[in-house]
């Protein structure tokens, strides 16, 4: 159940019943772009059946898990958008936002729409290697997506040993050398085909021994948070037929 407040809010009654009890709640949004939102937990045996504002900064709500209960959310409404005294949630989003202050034991919820990356499969062609990208989220958010290429290349200096693929034989010491990059960052909603080629180190190791084994780590950056892995796959390179 939703309905629009006089200035220019909606408010929503959310009902978890018997199952959810901690669910029960009211929600005071504010349509910004991106809206945001006051939870205003009820706690439990007292979910919300339905909802009204009234002029006076109230908002009245009955209570399905009692037979007699009635709520009163005071001074949570603020004066009428524009300052009209209509229902409408036509006023502008400021004046929401501006109307009143969550009351104590309110929650304020902040955006929470992040733009999400997905990654299909790889495709090998010659010294590099295509993957579309897509962004799942609004415009504003946009993806911003890492690839990184790296291989086991044999440790030069250790008696007998020359540089070679790393699974050419066991028992031997490698590390992990970087044979290719690509960074990117799109728009929430589109998508883009991006190719990752062999760097001048992939490509001599490539002409060298005829093929090159490597895997591919993907991951997006993400505001405040540490990178989150999206895929790591094994690609083998070959060289392209003439």
């Amino acid at each position: 159940m939703i309905r629009a407040a006089p200035d220019g809010t909606l408010w929503l009654a959310e009902r978890g019943g018997f199952s959810h009890p901690a669910a029960n709640a009211l929600v005071r949004i504010v349509p910004t772009d991106p809206p945001t939102a006051t939870v205003y937990p009820l706690g439990s045996g007292k979910g919300p059946l339905s909802l009204a504002t009234d002029e006076h900064g109230n908002v009245w709500f009955g209570v399905s898990d009692s037979s007699s209960a009635i709520g009163r959310l005071a001074g949570v409404v603020g004066p009428p958008a524009n300052g009209g005294g209509g229902g409408s949630a036509g006023g502008s989003a400021g004046d929401g936002d501006s109307a009143a202050k969550p009351t104590p034991g309110a929650v304020v919820v902040k955006p929470g729409s992040v733009g999400v990356a997905k990654v299909g499969t790889p495709v090998v062609k010659g010294e590099s290697i295509t993957v579309n990208q897509l962004c799942i989220g609004p415009p504003q958010e946009p993806c911003a997506v890492v690839y990184l290429l790296d291989a086991g290349e044999y440790v030069t200096g250790f008696p007998g040993t020359k540089p070679r693929v790393a699974t050419a034989s066991a028992g031997r010491k490698t590390k992990q050398v970087v044979v290719g990059t690509k960074s990117l960052s799109i728009p929430g909603g589109t998508s883009k085909k991006v190719t990752i080629t062999l760097n001048a180190k992939g490509r001599a190791i490539l002409k060298r021994d005829g093929v090159l084994h490597t895997t591919l780590h993907v991951s997006q950056k993400r505001k405040g948070a540490k990178p989150k892995s999206l895929k790591t796959v094994k690609v083998t390179f070959k060289p392209a037929k003439k």
